[in-house]
């Protein structure tokens, strides 16, 4: 037997051993199903989201305040229906078949319209100078951004910390504004959100439940087959989403940090010298850098 063919050979019981390998683990027992709250915060979500209505010319800018206050007027059921949602436990009710991420997206897209709505009710409160207001609309929309995608699958992921953002972006430039007790306030509401955040591996392992249940045997073969040669793909993918997850991690937490500046160089004259100082009369723990795993440093 030539040495050319002993290796064609080989490598074609690797890529065997490696499909078989992906069949096992793809064909694991499907985890027990997990109840929905009831009443579910998500449902009173998408009932916001339908319920929202938008101009023909779109969203108000931040320059047009008494457009701004016509569409928050209009809106208040929506906004209500939304802090309703956020005082109630939530869980994306997830439909195990192959239509689902289809026929999800315009859910997603009522979420993100939900999103906005909320923002735009904070760019209101600053416009009237009532800071306090502004940063609790910010922080509900953080809040959403987290429930909405809770217990869902990538998709759900990627569109919770889109919602995320805005709401994080809005209050950092809100910073200056606040005062000690809205400092202390934002820091608290953020410090439960961490505490209760679902991990881009949770998030991962929702991903591969609903792909396993949702897929009949013999499609799921195809699909090892096809990832055998697709791998790197696959794993660049999953790798610029958890960047993206890692990216608003680390503006959160150094959202944390200059919140807890702020409120120590009010209260004490100057800014801290490290993170550390803030330790604990301004923060539980310093925060973590997600990409590293070190102490976050604060900047005077």
């Amino acid at each position: 037997m030539t040495r050319k063919r002993k290796l064609g050979i080989g490598m074609a019981v690797l890529i065997l051993l490696a499909f078989v390998l992906l069949l096992a683990v793809n064909d694991q027992p499907a985890s027990p199903a997990v109840a929905l709250p009831n009443p579910n915060g998500y449902d009173d979500f998408v009932k916001a989201g339908l319920e929202v209505t938008v101009d023909r010319d779109g969203y108000p800018n931040g320059g047009e305040i008494e457009s701004l206050r016509t569409f928050i007027t209009n809106n208040a059921e929506p906004l209500r229906l939304l802090r309703l949602g956020l005082s109630r436990d939530c869980r994306v009710p997830i439909e195990y078949s192959q239509d689902y991420v289809g026929s999800h997206l315009p859910e997603l897209a009522l979420l993100k319209q939900l999103g906005h709505t909320v923002i735009r009710e904070g760019k209101l409160a600053e416009m009237e100078r009532r800071y306090g207001d502004a940063a609790r609309a910010y922080l509900d929309a953080i809040r959403l951004g987290q429930e909405v995608k809770r217990g869902g699958v990538l998709i759900d992921g990627l569109v919770g910390v889109a919602i995320e953002s805005l709401g994080s972006t809005a209050l950092q430039a809100l910073v200056p504004n606040l005062h000690v007790i809205e400092c202390r306030e934002a820091i608290q509401t953020l410090e439960i959100i961490e505490s209760k955040r679902e991990s881009f591996a949770e998030i991962l392992k929702h991903e591969k439940e609903w792909s396993r249940r949702s897929f009949p045997w013999g499609m799921r073969v195809v699909g090892n087959i096809q990832r055998l040669f697709k791998f790197s793909s696959i794993a660049q993918a999953q790798q610029r989403a958890l960047t993206k997850f890692q990216t608003y991690d680390h503006r959160q937490r150094t959202l944390m940090i200059d919140l807890a500046s702020r409120a120590y160089e009010l209260e004490k004259g100057q800014r801290p010298k490290s993170s550390a100082e803030l330790v604990p009369g301004y923060l539980k723990a310093v925060p973590l850098d997600p990409l590293t795993g070190t102490n976050m440093v604060n900047m005077p």
